[in-house]
C-alpha cells in the first residue's frame, strides 16, 4: 500500500513507476552482462587449455631426426638461427617430412595455424614451407611476453585477442644438448568467441542508452504533470476567482452607499461636538471621529479596488494593444506619484510589440506590480525599479524588476493565494487578481524572487498575431 503522500501526488507515483523500470533494467542487463562475461570467460579458458594441449601433443609428436636441419643451423653463442645452413638443408627428406606434416596439421584441422619459429620470433617452418630469408617478425607486446617465456624452456600462451579473434600457445623445441632451439607456436583462430564480446560490448552501450533514455522520459513526464498540476490550480483559482469577484462586485456596489452615508454621519457628528465648551471631551471626540473616518475611508479604497479589478472591459482585447506605448505610460503615470528615493527606468522594444489585452486592464496589473514593488522598498534609502518590453519569440514579455528584499520560499509559494498579504493596510487579491486576468487572455504571470536579492515579475502574452490579423 502506499503512503497517501504517494496516492495524492501523480509526480511521485510516476517517479517512483520510472525509477524502478530503470532498477529492474539495469539489474537484469547487469545480470545478462555477468552471465556472457562468465559464458566468454569459459570459452576462452577452454580454448586456452586446449590450445596447449594441442601444443603439446604436436610437440611430442616432432622426432630428433625431423629437428635435425634445426638444430644444425642454431648458434648456441648467439642463440640465434643461420638462415644459410638451413638452406643447406632445406632438401633433406627430414625436413621435407617436417613440412608435410605441418601441412597435415593445418589440412585436417583448419582452426590450427602451426609454424616452427626460432627464438627472435622468425618463422622457419610452416605449411608455406622453409622460410631461409630472414624476416623482421610482427609481433604483437602479449606474443613478446609468451615468446620470452617460452625461450626460457617454459611453455606459454596469450590471452585472447578479441579484434584479431586468435589465441596463440608457444612451446619450447630443445635440441641435441637440450636447449632451447626453436620454438612451436599454435594458432587457434575462434570465430565463435568474438561475437561474446561483441554482445556484451552492444549490450552495455544499449543499456546506458535506455537509460538516458529512460531519465529523458521521465523529466518529460515530470514537467507535463507540472503543467498540468499548475493548469489545474489556475484552472481552480481562476474559478475561486471568478466567483470571488461576481460576489464581491455586487457586496462591494452595496458597500459603498452605506459608506458614504457613514462619511456625511462622521462629519455631522464632528459639527455637531464642535461648539462644545470641554475641550478635552470635544479633542476625544475629533479624535474619535478621525479614526472612524480613515477606518471608512480605507474600507471604500478596499471597495473600489475590488470593484477595479472586477470591472469587465473584455471588448478592448479585440484591438491590439502596442505595449511599448502603454507600458512607459502607466510607467509615466506611477513616477507622479512615487517617492522620491525611486529610481524607475522603462526600457521598451525599438519595434511595435501587440497584444490582445485591455489597455485599462493592463493599466491595473502594471500599476499593481509597480506599487507592490515601492511598497517592498519603502523602508530603504534608495530603490530601484527596472521596466523592460521585449519579444521573445511567439510571446510579448513584460518585466518588472526590484531591487527590494526579496522573498522566501514559504512567502513566494503562497504569493498567488487570495487574501495573503505581508502587508498590514494590503488586501492580498492585487496579484492574484492579476495573475487571473492574464490567465484569462492565455498569458501567463511568474515571479522570480530569493531573499536578500529583489523581485522580478514577469508577464508574458500571445503576440497579437499569433490570435489574429493586426490592423
Amino acid at each position: 500500500m502506499l503512503p497517501r503522500s504517494f496516492r495524492t501526488d501523480p509526480a511521485r507515483v510516476a517517479s517512483l513507476a520510472v525509477g524502478l523500470l530503470a532498477l529492474l533494467l539495469i539489474v537484469s542487463t547487469a545480470g545478462l552482462g555477468v552471465m556472457l562475461r562468465n559464458s566468454w570467460r569459459a570459452q576462452q579458458d577452454l580454448l586456452r587449455h586446449g590450445l596447449e594441449t594441442s601444443a603439446v601433443v604436436i610437440a611430442r609428436a616432432l622426432t630428433a631426426d625431423s629437428l635435425f636441419f634445426i638444430d644444425a643451423a642454431y648458434d648456441p653463442e648467439t642463440g640465434t638461427t643461420r638462415r644459410e645452413t638451413l638452406a643447406e638443408y632445406a632438401e633433406l627428406p627430414s625436413a621435407l617430412a617436417l613440412q608435410l606434416a605441418l601441412a597435415e596439421v593445418s589440412h585436417s584441422h583448419p582452426e590450427l595455424d602451426v609454424a616452427i619459429l626460432a627464438p627472435d620470433g622468425g618463422v622457419l617452418v610452416d605449411s608455406d614451407g622453409i622460410h631461409t630469408e630472414e624476416k623482421e617478425p610482427l609481433l604483437l607486446e602479449a606474443d613478446r611476453d609468451a615468446l620470452e617465456t617460452a625461450v626460457q624452456g617454459t611453455a606459454a600462451s596469450t590471452p585472447f585477442n578479441s579484434q584479431l579473434g586468435t589465441q596463440r600457445a608457444y612451446y619450447p623445441l630443445r635440441g641435441s644438448g637440450q636447449e632451447v632451439i626453436a620454438l612451436l607456436r599454435v594458432t587457434s583462430s575462434a570465430p565463435g568467441a568474438f561475437p561474446y564480446s561483441l554482445i556484451v560490448r552492444r549490450l552495455t552501450i544499449g543499456t546506458l542508452l535506455s537509460a538516458v533514455l529512460i531519465v529523458l522520459l521521465w523529466i518529460m513526464l515530470l514537467r507535463l504533470l507540472r503543467r498540468a498540476r499548475e493548469a489545474e490550480r489556475a484552472a481552480l483559482q481562476g474559478d475561486r476567482l471568478r466567483a470571488l469577484g461576481t460576489a464581491t462586485a455586487g457586496i462591494a456596489h452595496e458597500i459603498r452607499n452605506p459608506l458614504g452615508i457613514m462619511t456625511l454621519s462622521i462629519e455631522e457628528l464632528r459639527a455637531s461636538f464642535a461648539g462644545i465648551g470641554d475641550e478635552k471631551l470635544r479633542a476625544s471626540i475629533d479624535g474619535l471621529a478621525a479614526d472612524l473616518h480613515g477606518e471608512v475611508l480605507r474600507l471604500g479604497k478596499l471597495t473600489n479596488q475590488f470593484l477595479d479589478f472586477t470591472r469587465d472591459d473584455s471588448a478592448d482585447d479585440s484591438i491590439p494593444l502596442d505595449l511599448t506605448r502603454a507600458v512607459p505610460e502607466t510607467v509615466r503615470l506611477f513616477e507622479k506619484g512615487a517617492s522620491s528615493h525611486l529610481k524607475i527606468a522603462c526600457r521598451g522594444s525599438e519595434e511595435p510589440v501587440r497584444v490582445y489585452f485591455g489597455e485599462n486592464r493592463l493599466r491595473q496589473v502594471l500599476l499593481n506590480l509597480l506599487r507592490n514593488a515601492a511598497e517592498a522598498m519603502a523602508r530603504q534609502p534608495t530603490g530601484r525599479i527596472d521596466v523592460t518590453v521585449a519579444r521573445a519569440r511567439e510571446h510579448a514579455v513584460i518585466e518588472v524588476r526590484d531591487t527590494g528584499p526579496g522573498m522566501d520560499a514559504a512567502t513566494l509559494d503562497r504569493v498567488f493565494d487570495p487574501f495573503y498579504t505581508t502587508r498590514p493596510d494590503g488586501s492580498g487579491l492585487g496579484l492574484s487578481l492579476s495573475r487571473s486576468l492574464i490567465d484569462a487572455s492565455g498569458g501567463r504571470l511568474y515571479i522570480y524572487s530569493k531573499k536578500g536579492e529583489g523581485t522580478t515579475v514577469r508577464l508574458e502574452f500571445p503576440l497579437a498575431r499569433t490570435l489574429g490579423t493586426e490592423g
